[in-house]
C-alpha cells in the first residue's frame, strides 16, 4: 500500500488558452439517486426534491446567463451534479433548452455513478462533453461500470473516474483501481478520501489507519 503506483507515459502536445471568458455553473439537479451509500446523506438521495418544473429552472438559468453575458462571459461550462443527474426526469428538456440558448457556446459535464445501462449512454452520451464517474463500494456493479467507462473513454472530451476509498472496502477499491488503470487508455483516475459525512459539516479524513491517509496524500491521482 505504501508503494507508488507505476506512472503512465504521456506526450504533452499543447496547452492552449482561449481568450473567451467562461462562466462555470455547478447545478444540483435533484436529490433523486438509485444508490444509498453509507458515507452519503439524505440530501443527496432522499427523493424529496425531484425538481420536475423544468420551466422554472430554465427561467432561472436564463436570468443567470443574461446577467453574466452582460459582464462579458461568452461561453458556459455547466456541471450537473445530484443526486444522480442521469435519473433527473427533465434532463433532456433542460439540456435541449440550453443547447438552443447557447449554440456553440455550451460545455456540459456530469457527475454520475455510471449505473445506467450501456444502451442509455449510447443514446445520450452526446449531451455531455465531460463525464466524472464515481465508483461507489457496496453499490457499484463493476462489469456495468467498466462497460460504460470503456465505451465513453473515446466519446467524451474528458473522462474522470473517482474511486471512493472507504476504509472498510480499501482492498476491494485498490483492486478495482488496478483493473481500471490496466484496461483503460484514456482516463483521469482519482482515489477519493472518505470524510465523516458528505455535508457542509464534513471533517477531514476519518481513517483509523494513518498509512491510508498518507497513501492518498501522495498517490491519490493518476493520469
Amino acid at each position: 500500500m505504501t508503494d507508488a503506483p507505476p506512472a503512465r507515459k504521456k506526450e504533452l502536445r499543447a496547452i492552449e488558452w482561449e481568450n473567451d471568458r467562461v462562466l462555470n455553473i455547478t447545478w444540483q439537479t435533484s436529490d433523486v439517486c438509485n444508490y444509498r451509500c453509507s458515507y452519503c446523506n439524505p440530501g443527496n438521495y432522499g427523493g424529496d426534491q425531484p425538481n420536475l418544473d423544468h420551466a422554472m429552472y430554465t427561467e432561472n438559468l436564463d436570468r443567470i446567463l443574461t446577467k453574466f453575458e452582460g459582464d462579458g462571459y461568452s461561453k458556459v461550462k455547466l456541471f450537473l451534479s445530484g443526486g444522480e443527474p442521469t435519473h433527473w426526469r427533465v434532463l433532456h428538456e433542460v439540456h435541449g433548452w440550453l443547447d438552443r440558448r447557447l449554440p456553440g457556446r455550451l460545455t456540459v459535464a456530469v457527475n454520475t455513478n455510471l449505473s445506467r445501462p450501456l444502451s442509455w449512454w449510447r443514446d445520450n452520451h452526446r449531451m455531455f462533453d465531460d463525464v466524472v464517474a464515481s465508483y461507489h463500494p457496496g453499490w457499484v456493479k463493476h462489469e456495468r461500470f467498466m462497460e460504460n467507462a470503456l465505451y465513453l473513454q473515446d466519446r467524451v472530451n474528458y473522462l474522470a473516474i473517482r474511486i471512493m476509498m472507504a476504509e472498510e472496502h480499501w482492498s476491494e477499491m485498490m483492486q478495482a483501481s488496478v483493473e481500471i488503470w490496466d484496461r483503460m487508455d484514456n482516463v483521469f483516475l482519482e482515489h477519493v478520501p472518505i470524510l465523516d459525512e458528505m455535508s457542509v459539516n464534513s471533517q477531514p479524513y476519518a481513517y483509523k489507519d494513518e498509512a491510508k491517509v498518507a497513501w492518498l496524500t501522495s498517490y491519490g491521482t493518476r493520469i
